[in-house]
C-alpha cells in the first residue's frame, strides 16, 4: 500500500488530512514540522508528501530544499511534494515551485482538488 507523509504544525490539519486519506484507503504518517518531515522521509517509504509551508523549526520551503538536496546527493528517486498552504498569492505559488515543490493546494482545502492532485501518486504501479 502506498503511504503519504502529512506535514503540518497544526494538529487539527494533520488529523483532517490523515482521516481524509484513510477514507480513500491511503495510509498516512505525520510530521509536526519541516525537520521532522526530513527525518521521517529519510527513514520511510512514502509515495508523496503533503507539506505545509509556514511551520516552526524548518518551514516547508526549507524542508523541500533539504529533501531535494538529499535526493540529488544520494541519487534517490524524486518524491512528489504537494504544498498544502494558506499562502494563496502568485508569489507564494512561485516560491513553492522554486523550492522544488511539485503541486500546490490552497487552504482551506477543497477535498476534490486535493484528491485530484494526490491520487495519481498513490496508485500501485
Amino acid at each position: 500500500m502506498k503511504k503519504i507523509l502529512v506535514v503540518d504544525d497544526e494538529e487539527i490539519n494533520r488529523i483532517f488530512l490523515v482521516d481524509l486519506l484513510k477514507m480513500h484507503k491511503i495510509s498516512a504518517s505525520q510530521a509536526i514540522n519541516g525537520l521532522d518531515a526530513v527525518k521521517k522521509w529519510s527513514s520511510g517509504d512514502f509515495s508523496a508528501i503533503l507539506m505545509d509551508i509556514q511551520m516552526p523549526v524548518l518551514n516547508g520551503y526549507e524542508a523541500t530544499r533539504e529533501i531535494r538536496d538529499l535526493e540529488d546527493q544520494k541519487g534517490l528517486q524524486h518524491i512528489p511534494i504537494i504544498a498544502v498552504t494558506a499562502f494563496r498569492t502568485h508569489e507564494a505559488r512561485q516560491e513553492c515551485f522554486a523550492a522544488g515543490i511539485d503541486a500546490f493546494v490552497p487552504k482551506p482545502v477543497i477535498i476534490s482538488d486535493l484528491l485530484n492532485v494526490i491520487l495519481p501518486f498513490t496508485r500501485e504501479q
